[in-house]
């Protein structure tokens, strides 16, 4: 028997387990934040001296490598309804929700955190454009079932 019951999108996770690997994964982000944090006051306040230990060289993670969500979602992940448009674009706060990735690491977990949390918003997009396509080329419509008819023979 296994340890977990599966489900079709991830095969060997409950939601609850992934729940818990999100929780830890936003103590990690919370816990990361508080030591820059420090260390920026510790720098400011005591110059050279707010040395905050370890090398330096491996960021606020360590050596962990980054757990990234998308690959577990689950089919009450992929069910869950679009957020509010206004959050999706972050209309009201525009200059603190989009900045410039300084790792390719960040850019990873911050593509891998905005899937994640807006997939239903994602998926409306998909179909606006998909709609918008098939407006300007309906053969597009007939091309497409032929190429699965194709692929079913």
């Amino acid at each position: 028997m296994a340890a977990f019951s599966p489900n079709p999108l991830s095969l060997s996770f409950s939601n609850q387990d992934i729940n818990q690997w999100v929780r830890e994964g936003e103590a990690l982000e919370r816990q990361r934040v508080a030591d820059e944090t420090r260390r920026k006051e510790g720098l400011g306040a005591g110059g050279a001296g707010g040395h905050s230990g370890g090398s330096g060289k491996h960021g606020a993670l360590g050596n962990a490598k980054p757990r990234f969500k998308t690959p577990y979602l689950t089919v009450s992940d992929l069910k869950k309804p679009a957020k509010g448009w206004r959050e999706f674009f972050a209309a009201d706060f525009f200059w603190r929700s989009y900045k410039v990735p300084r790792t390719l690491t960040e850019l990873k977990l911050t593509l891998d955190g905005n899937v994640f949390e807006f997939f239903g918003n994602y998926v409306t997009l998909a179909f606006v454009f998909l709609c918008c396509v098939l407006y300007n080329k309906p053969k597009a419509l007939l091309g497409g079932y032929l190429l699965i008819k194709l692929w079913a023979w």
